[in-house]
């Protein structure tokens, strides 16, 4: 696949379907960068090198340093990045995530930036290992 092929692939495609979609953009994008994609999960409960899904301790979605909280990040690479992705509920026919207010784009990118930023924390404060260079959102 090269990137013209991966972008007409991913370009106006509905949205909604973050979990399922997510796994094959980041492998056809590993592809199309040729690097490595994510491996299979680490020992369960632990925090691996380069895994999707991964359990972040000390931390959740919506609150960060919460005490016993286990959050889940999109993609993380120990490191280098972590990612957490969001899918916007385009309809068919939609051109643009946005409300009448032209806000939902934004809402989704903050809650992911906020999201990210909780799971970083937790990777900080547990004993999982470095804390990613960059966070992607």
């Amino acid at each position: 696949m090269d990137a013209g092929d991966f972008i007409a692939t991913w370009q106006g495609s509905a949205g909604g379907r973050e979990r399922s979609n997510f796994p094959a953009f980041i492998g056809g994008l590993c592809e199309v960068l040729g690097v490595d994609p994510p491996r299979g999960p680490a020992e369960k409960g632990k925090l691996g090198n380069y895994e999707y899904e991964a359990p972040i301790r000390n931390a959740s979605v919506r609150v960060a340093k919460q005490s016993g909280q286990t959050g889940f990040a999109d993609l993380y690479k120990q490191g280098h990045f972590l990612l957490e992705a969001k899918q916007s509920y385009l309809k068919e026919g939609q051109s643009e995530p946005v409300r009448s207010d032209g806000s939902s784009y934004d809402r989704l990118m903050r809650g992911a930036y906020l999201q990210a930023h909780n799971y970083m924390r937790g990777i900080e404060q547990g004993a999982d290992g470095a804390f990613a260079i960059f966070f992607l959102d």
